[in-house]
């Protein structure tokens, strides 16, 4: 986060010409007006401008303000606060995982076992810096008690690739990284490299099928002999609604 000096520093070094405006790369940010009001605390940009120097004090109010349209119609989103870079899906995607409490319960029955004894799974996502990125953690649930965290995870849009990132990190000491993608409006899919400590890799797979906003199941895959393996799939509710129909 730039400080208040910096940011009118800044304001007050504007060129009038707008072609200097717009090889500036860190203008488009600072005109958001979102921005300027998050960052001010509501100090309009008059009275920025009335701390620059004289000589900036001095040029035509109408001419700064052409120059902030002029960049409002060339980069308009670029607001740091909602999301910019990244495409509606994936934030939609991401306000879905942290929604409410953040925590999504699974019921584990038809996969418990001697080697898996678990009742249920649970996983709290949280929003990142700026709400630009999301971490979770998933507990087992035996007995009415959770375990420590057995998986956590990052997901986050690379604006390099231009795609958006799944990674995990295990408690044995695996790691996954890969790609999420919308397949429709409803569906998501992410596929992964999973390494387990000694480098070992697999690639896996899971659908997303958003039920509704307490409610998605997600679909399992493994890549075995050059094609994709049906594996496990899961109903996700939301905490507080799992516990109204518990």
């Amino acid at each position: 986060m730039i400080g208040d000096a910096e940011l009118k520093n800044r304001l007050c070094e504007i060129n009038t010409n707008s072609r200097t405006l717009l090889r500036d790369p860190f203008m488009p940010k600072i005109i958001s007006g979102t921005m300027i009001q998050n960052h001010m605390q509501g100090e309009s940009i008059l009275s920025l401008k009335s701390d620059c120097p004289t000589q900036q004090r001095e040029r035509d109010t109408m001419r700064l303000f052409a120059l902030l349209m002029v960049a409002c119609l060339v980069a308009p989103g670029l607001n740091a606060d909602d999301g910019a870079g990244s495409p509606e899906w994936f934030r939609q995607h991401l306000a879905y995982l942290t929604a409410g409490n953040g925590t999504w319960l699974t019921d584990n029955a038809s996969f418990k076992s001697d080697q898996e004894p678990f009742d249920a799974y649970e996983v709290t996502y949280i929003w990142g810096p700026g709400k630009q990125t999301a971490s979770g953690s998933m507990r087992a649930n035996r007995n009415g008690k959770l375990t420590g965290v057995i998986w956590d995870y990052r997901v986050f849009w690379d604006p390099a690739t231009r795609r958006g990132v799944i990674q995990q990190w295990g408690f044995g000491g695996a790691y996954g990284v890969g790609e999420t993608k919308q397949i429709d409006e409803k569906t998501l899919r992410s596929e992964q490299m999973f390494y387990d400590p000694d480098g070992l890799g697999s690639r896996s797979a899971h659908d997303w099928i958003v039920d509704g906003p307490l409610k998605h199941t997600t679909h399992s895959f493994s890549f075995e002999n050059g094609a994709w393996k049906a594996g496990r799939t899961y109903i996700w509710k939301r905490a507080e609604e799992s516990q109204q129909d518990g």
